[in-house]
C-alpha cells in the first residue's frame, strides 16, 4: 500500500515538473492576442530573474521583439530589444553575440539621445571586454559613467 502511493506521488509530481510552464512561456503564449505595440511592451518587461530562468525562450522573445520593433519603426524599442537579446547571450555565455547586441543599442541609444541608456550599455561592454583588454574595459565602463552623469534621468534618480 504504502508503495503504490509513493509510487503515485512520484508519477504526480514528477508529471507536474515536465509540463510545468514557465513565467517566459507564458508570456510567449499570451502575445497572440495583442496588438504589436502590447506585444513589444510584453517581451521587454520580463523581469530580470524571469528572462534567465528560461533562455532559450527568452532568446526566440527577443528576437521577435527585435522584429515587431523594426516594424513598427519604434528606435527605442529596438534599442532596448537589443539589449535584452545582448543579455541573453550573456547568460549563454556567447560573449560575441553579446557585444554585437549591445553595440547595436549603444548606437541606436546614441542615435535617439538617450544617453542614459547608451551609458548602462557602455559599461556592459566595458564589464564584458574587461578579462581580455582591461584598459579598454576600463574606458567603456568611465565613458558610461560620464553618460550616466551628464543625462538627465540620472540627475532625477539621484535627487
Amino acid at each position: 500500500m504504502k508503495f503504490r502511493l509513493l509510487t503515485l506521488f512520484f508519477i504526480l509530481f514528477t508529471s507536474e515538473l515536465s509540463f510545468g510552464q514557465t513565467y517566459v512561456d507564458s508570456i510567449a503564449d499570451n502575445l497572440t492576442n495583442k496588438t504589436q505595440k502590447e506585444q513589444l511592451q510584453s517581451i521587454l518587461s520580463i523581469p530580470y530573474d524571469k528572462f534567465v530562468g528560461d533562455l532559450v525562450t527568452s532568446e526566440e522573445l527577443a528576437q521577435k521583439a527585435i522584429t515587431i520593433a523594426t516594424e513598427l519603426d519604434d528606435l527605442f524599442g529596438l534599442a532596448q530589444a537589443n539589449q535584452f537579446l545582448s543579455q541573453v547571450y550573456a547568460y549563454q555565455d556567447n560573449r560575441v553575440k553579446k557585444m554585437i547586441f549591445n553595440l547595436k543599442a549603444i548606437q541606436i541609444f546614441e542615435e535617439i539621445g538617450r544617453f542614459d541608456r547608451a551609458g548602462y550599455a557602455y559599461c556592459e561592454l566595458g564589464f564584458t571586454i574587461k578579462r581580455e583588454d582591461f584598459d579598454t574595459g576600463l574606458h567603456y565602463m568611465r565613458k558610461g559613467l560620464e553618460l550616466l552623469e551628464r543625462s538627465e534621468a540620472y540627475k532625477i534618480d539621484a535627487a
